[in-house]
Parts: C-alpha cells; structure tokens; sequence
C-alpha cells in the first residue's frame, strides 16, 4: 500500500466524477441547419461528430486527470526507494518509438496530403483522417512503450525493493553526520599532506556523489558542540576548512554515540510528520548514514565505554556507519615518550635533574639528538644542554640533564627533537620548575637525642654546609612546641613525646585542618592515655590499644606500592632492604572509620604500621613503632630510612603544592597564597594572549578549565604593582604518540563484528544499501510537474476542441 501523509486528502480524487458528469450533461445538442445539399452536410457531420467525440474523450481524461493528481499530491504520498528512472537503454527504446510514430505519422500524413490535393477532395476528411492516425499512434506508441519499457521498469523496481542493491543509495537524499578525528596524531604527515587533510579530500569527494535533498552535519572530537544539519551541502567545504588538529580532544565514543542520538532524533521528527498514519507504517526519508574519518589511534578510544557503544550502534541498526582509516602503514616518528620532573619544587640553589624518554617508531634504528632549552628572566629560551641517542626501530632510550644551581622563583623551558620527522607535535615537551627556600619541618621530642636519626635523615650534615638541603629541620621540646607559629612549617613530626599537652593536640588540630602534614611516632614510654584523651584522638587516625614485643621479629609490608608515600619504593626497588629491617617491638591500635592502613606488619593478624587520616585540607600520620631506635627497630640502620623520611615529609607537605605540568583537559591548580590577596589576574597563553580573571575569595587556589593549548602559561596580577606571579606548562598526552592503529578484532569489540563497514578510500567503501530501513521517497514533486503538464495539456485541448466546434458552428 502507498504510504500517504494525509491519506483523508486523497478521497478528493473521487470528485474526479464531476468532469464525466458534466461531459454527458453539457454534451452539446445537433443544430438544425437548412442547406441544399444535405446529403454532403450529413456525411461531413457524421466525420466531425466523430472526431470531436474523441477529443471530447480526451478532454474529459485530461481534466479526470488534473482533479486526481492534485488531490493525490496533496495526499503526498511517499514510494519505496528505488530506481525508476529508465536505463539508457530503455531511454533508448521510448526514443525510437516516438521517433518511428513521428516518422509514419509524417509519411502518411504526405502521402495523404498529395492525394487530396490531386484528388481535390474535402478538407475536413484529411483533418479527420489525420486526426485518427494520431490517436491511433498515440495509443500505439503508449502501449508499446508500457510493453518495452514500462514492463522491465516495474520488474526491476519489485525486485529492488523486495532486495534492497547499493545503488539504490544513489536515488534517496542521504542525511550524513562526517565525524573527524582532530587528535593531535592526525598531524602526522605524508605525500604532502596530513592525515586530516586527507580526510578533508575524501569528505568533499563524498559530497558531491549524494542525490539533491541530501544533507550533512559536521562534527570532530575537538567539540562537543550540539550537532546540526547544514542549510545547504555546498556550504560543508567552508566548515571542512576550519578542522584542524587540537590538542583537547574527545573520545571517539563519545562523539559516536552523540552522532547515533542526533540521527535518531532527526528520524524521529520526521517520522512525526506522517502522524496519520500507524507507527508501523511510518517510513524515514532519508538515507542515514555516519561516516568516521580517523587514524584509530588507540589514543582516542575508550575501552571502558566499548560495550555502551556496541550496544548503541546494535540498537540503531537502520544509521550506516562507514569507516574510513586514514592510519599510516609504515610511519615514521620520533618521540618524547616521557619527561620525568622533580615530583616537587626545586631548592634554590640545588641541581635540576631531568630524564628524558625518547621513541622510535620507524621501521630502522636512527640517531635522535635532543637539546634542553630554559627561558631567561626576559622570557626568552636558551639552550643549555644537549644529548644524542641511538634509538633502535620500537623501542626507546633514556636521556638524562643537569642544571646546576637553580635560582629564581619559577623556570620554564622544553625539551626539543631536533631531527625533522612527519609528525611535529610529539618533538617538543615543554616544562614547568618550581623554586623554592628549603621547607621548615618541626621535629617535636622529649630528649633531643630521640630526634638526631630522623634530623640527620632530613638535613645531613654535609649538605648543610653546601647549602642545598630541602629541609630546615628544627628541633623542640613538647611545651616549647606549643607556643610556636606552626603555620609556617611544611610538616611536623612527634618523636615518641611521653604525654605532649593537651593544648598542643589542639593547635596540632588546628595546624592539619588548615592543611598541614602531621606524622606521629610512637614508642618508649608513650602515655596511652594521653593518646586516647578526646584532643589527641580528634588530631590522630587511630587509637592506642597496648605495645607488644614480636617474637620472633616481624617486618613491614609495602606492597602496597601504588599509595603515593610508598610508590617510589617500588619505582627503585629499595623496598626490600626496608622490609628486611626487623621490628621487634609494635603498638596495636585500632584505626578509626575514616581512617586508612598505609602498610601493615608480616604477622599473622596484619597489624597497622601506618594509618593514614585526612582532617580537613591536611592530613594525619600514625607510625605505630619509634623512629629513634631505642631497641624498637632496626629501620634507621638501613638506607631506605633516609628515603623513607624524605618521602614522608614530601608526602606530608604536598597538601600545599599544586602540580605545575599538565596535559590537555586537565583542571590547573595554581597557588593562591600571596600577600595581599589576589583579586583579579591575567592568564597568559602560549599565543601570548592574556585573559582576565576574577581569584576567588577565601580560597588557597585558583581552579582553571578548559586549558587546551600546549606550551607554557603564567598567571599574573591584573594590578600594575602585584608581585604575583605564577606558571604552568601543558604537553601533549605520550599515548598520542601511538601510532598503530586498532587491529580488526580491536574495531569490533567498539563497534560490533559486521555493524560497519571499513576501507581506505572511498572506491572500496562497501556501501550497505537499505536492506532493514524503512525509508521512503517524496513523490510530491514529480506529482506537482505531472499536474502542470495535465492542466497544460487541458487547456490546450479545451482551447482547440472549442475552437472546433466554433467553426463547425460556423460552417
């Protein structure tokens, strides 16, 4: 059955009733006329009578026709898609009918003519005879081109329809969403052009094969962009012009599953137009279809999401997907794999040191040379060091630099690949370094001698005396503790104070819920109850239950190593020598709810050794055996123990420092501890653009979003006298630099085994045609031009058939 629209509009087809009514009712009436010859006026009336009979007919048919094709178009009905265009050949044949009716009409009507102007005979029969050599060939040639080419049309269009072909296609308007990945890998380069503007090429070729009444819609993964058809498909080249490699970008997920809902929901609103019609009558008109121009680097797909969008791709089997891989065979690219900063700020005065890892994808060993650039107080980069490597086809090396003697508050520089090669992004890595004074650390114990171990851990004797120590360490008894200013210490440790005062536990209280770093250790002659009084308890992560002596000794366990304290550990691999140190004596606790084991002993009921509380912006650490000796460990015998203190109080301080290296995407933290307070700033970018902005008031720092440009930033005072003055780096993400594009298996776990099809051009795209959809094509057009035609083709008629009968009035 047709599917129409307005199906009720076309019952006005039955006024089509009306010009057959008034033909039988205005059929007009002989005239009596008086005239000698009588006979001759019969036999001329009864030849006229005839031919204006079949004229009348055909009226009549003309005007039938116009009443039935306009209610029809207004019905607009909608046809299955096909191709009802003839072939060329069929072309061929209705050119050779009408050519061979033309052609005997012509001869005969000659040879008729001849004959009556020899013969002298009437007029009106060489009209009439005339007149009924055209109907006749008229009919002749309707039927033989019903026959010829009418009878193979409707046969192929049956057979198109029941299945479905890929050039189908080729007649219903395409409604297209052309998805770009714009991760920074689609930068690499080869025979001149990049892989997006290789994209670019293909997407334009695609348009210009789509039917009239298609239309498209533009998206990348640089964007989350609402999507939107286009008013016109020749306005996409402009849009296509302005895709260009981003450094933020979107999972391809994402973006799919964005572009299925915005399909569906266009289908939908179409679909809504036939609200007369039954659901399951209701046809799509357009041909949906998205197509994916990607490298499939596995940088922009998220394997997490994989089965969220395989099942939307399931559900939505009538949208085509069509990928087409613009991934490169044989790349070529170096890259900086890896840059591995000081994981806090520099001393002043102390040596930077950088390790740098460097990549080879190539298909062949290559020499890489690499150069340290750092910027002057002016902003310029100056080189300061240099390095060559031999980095065999995929695999990597590892490049080390040293600065000596830091100065300053903030340097920022890069690392630089300085041999040419297809893919530019991955050869510069720029940095960040933080300068600051050693930090202040407080080491709180009854007898100084308790504290030496943990001092000299901190701030050897040797690196005094140069000068380039991380930490001023200061020593004090519990009571002189109490009356410090200890907001000014990075972190503070209490030594196996016996009963520190209850007004000390509270200003350590105050001390971490501002965001300072505690660590309690304890051991010989520590008072319980005193730990377990309501101010200690509110300051500590667990309570005291008794200490006890391990027999034998036990040891601690750190394979928890991915816990930031215990992480570089496992990096170096000192954590044996650590855990091989024996305990002997233990204090069992009992952590609180909030509160986590950061390591435990080996013995059999796992006994905390570090319980870690966060209280407010800072944090609380409980060390549940001495770290002074005393007869408690063998811990401060081995080297780890200095590691061990190091870490710690880095561990303890990093609730006051913020990362000053990012990724794209990534939310910056900067420091808002200047004095006055900062109100306004300025963001530098790395086009030197500057960007005000209004610094929250009472917060410590300042969070800033969507920072998508690599290269390095500063964050100044907006007021022409502020001192301050901050910066930040952004450098490519390294999984950009995988080039290897997904494996077929890979593809399908995203997108489903046979739910998309896969090429590198646009010649072996395989096109899944219609097989499923439920599509319809609008008649309403050819409908509106054969309804003109009919209305012409009556007036014409109607004009000569009353100008007959005028003149047969007449004679």
């Amino acid at each position: 059955m047709l599917p129409l629209i307005h199906p009720l509009l076309a019952w006005f087809a039955a006024l089509a009733v009306i010009p057959v009514i008034l033909h039988f009712l205005l059929r007009g009436q002989p005239r009596k006329l008086l005239f000698p010859a009588l006979r001759l006026i019969q036999a001329r009336r009864k030849q006229n009578v005839q031919r204006l009979r079949l004229k009348h007919i055909w009226l009549m048919l003309l005007r039938m026709a116009v009443i039935i094709l306009l209610a029809i178009a207004l019905a607009r009905p909608r046809i299955a898609p096909a191709n009802y265009l003839p072939t060329p050949v069929e072309w061929g044949i209705l050119g050779v009918i009408a050519l061979f009716a033309g052609a005997v009409w012509w001869l005969i009507a000659r040879n008729w003519r001849q004959k009556w102007q020899q013969e002298r005979l009437p007029e009106h029969q060489l009209q009439h005879r005339r007149w009924m050599l055209s109907t006749g060939l008229w009919a002749t040639g309707i039927v033989l081109a019903l026959l010829l080419v009418g009878w193979p049309i409707q046969r192929r269009v049956l057979a198109e329809i029941k299945d479905p072909k890929p050039l189908v296609a080729q007649n219903v308007p395409v409604a297209a969403v052309l998805l770009f990945d714009t991760s920074l890998s689609m930068q690499y380069r080869e025979a001149g052009k990049t892989r997006l503007e290789a994209a670019r090429e293909q997407a334009r070729e695609l348009l210009q094969r789509w039917p009239s009444g298609s239309k498209v819609a533009i998206a990348s993964t640089s964007s989350t962009q609402p999507l939107q058809f286009l008013n016109e498909v020749s306005i996409a080249g402009t849009r296509l012009d302005q895709l260009e490699p981003q450094p933020l970008s979107f999972s391809l997920n994402e973006r799919l599953r964005s572009a299925l809902e915005f399909q569906r929901q266009d289908q939908s609103r179409i679909q809504q137009l036939d609200s007369s019609v039954p659901e399951a009558d209701r046809r799509d008109a357009f041909l949906r279809e998205i197509y994916l121009f990607s490298d499939l680097a596995p940088a922009s797909w998220q394997k997490v999401d994989a089965e969220r969008l395989r099942a939307d791709l399931e559900r939505h089997k009538e949208i085509n997907l069509y990928v087409l891989d613009q991934s490169v065979e044989k790349p070529v690219n170096f890259a900086i794999a890896e840059l591995q900063l000081p994981d806090r700020p520099v001393t002043q005065g102390s040596d930077l040191y950088l390790q740098v890892t460097v990549g080879n994808a190539g298909p062949a060993a290559a020499p890489v040379n690499l150069e340290l650039h750092l910027q002057t107080e002016s902003g310029k980069l100056v080189k300061q060091d240099q390095a060559a490597l031999n980095v065999a086809p995929g695999g990597a090396q590892v490049a080390e630099f040293q600065v000596r003697g830091m100065t300053g508050s903030l340097r920022q520089g890069e690392i630089r690949i300085t041999n040419g090669d297809p893919l530019p992004f991955d050869d510069v890595a720029p940095f960040t370094v933080e300068i600051t004074p050693p930090k202040e650390v407080l080491v709180i114990a009854d007898q100084a001698r308790r504290a030496q171990y943990w001092q000299t851990a901190l701030a050897p004797p040797e690196a005094q005396k140069t000068g380039r120590v991380p930490y001023r360490v200061t020593v004090q008894l519990p009571a002189a503790a109490a009356k410090l200013d200890l907001t000014k210490y990075a972190a503070i440790y209490l030594l196996d104070v016996a009963a520190p005062p209850q007004v000390l536990w509270n200003r350590l209280l105050e001390y971490v819920t501002n965001g300072g770093g505690l660590a309690v250790a304890v051991g010989v002659e520590v008072d319980s109850a005193n730990y377990n009084s309501p101010a200690a308890q509110q300051a500590l992560p667990a309570k005291l239950l008794g200490h006890i002596r391990l027999t034998p000794p036990e040891f601690l366990d750190l394979r928890n190593t991915e816990h930031p304290l215990l992480k570089k550990f496992g990096d170096w691999n000192g954590a044996a020598q650590l855990t091989n140190s024996a305990i002997q004596r233990i204090w069992r606790t009992e952590p609180h709810a909030p509160a986590q084991v950061i390591a435990p002993y080996s013995d059999v009921r796992q006994s905390p050794a570090l319980v870690e509380r966060v209280i407010g912006r800072g944090r609380s650490v409980l060390i549940t055996t001495s770290l002074s000796g005393q007869g408690w460990n063998d811990l401060h015998l081995e080297w780890p123990y200095v590691a061990f203190a190091d870490l710690l109080t880095q561990y303890l301080s990093s609730m006051n420092t913020v990362p000053v290296n990012y990724i794209p995407g990534e939310d910056v933290l900067v420091r808002l501890d200047a004095v006055p307070p900062l109100q306004r700033y300025l963001l530098r970018s790395p086009n030197r653009q500057q960007v005000p902005g209004d610094a929250p008031a009472g917060k410590s720092t300042l969070v800033l979003r969507a920072i998508d440009q690599i290269g390095h930033y500063r964050v100044l005072g907006a007021d022409a006298n502020s001192p301050f003055d901050r910066g930040f780096s952004v450098h490519p993400a390294a999984r950009e630099s995988q080039l290897s594009p997904l494996l077929a298996v890979e593809l399908d776990q995203f997108l489903g085994a046979g739910r998309y099809s896969l090429a590198r051009d646009l010649a072996t795209l395989e096109k899944r045609g219609l097989a499923g959809q439920r599509l319809g094509i609008e008649v309403f057009p050819t409908l509106a031009l054969l309804l003109w035609l009919a209305f012409v083709g009556e007036h014409l008629l109607a004009n000569r058939f009353h100008e007959s009968q005028r003149v047969e009035a007449v004679a």
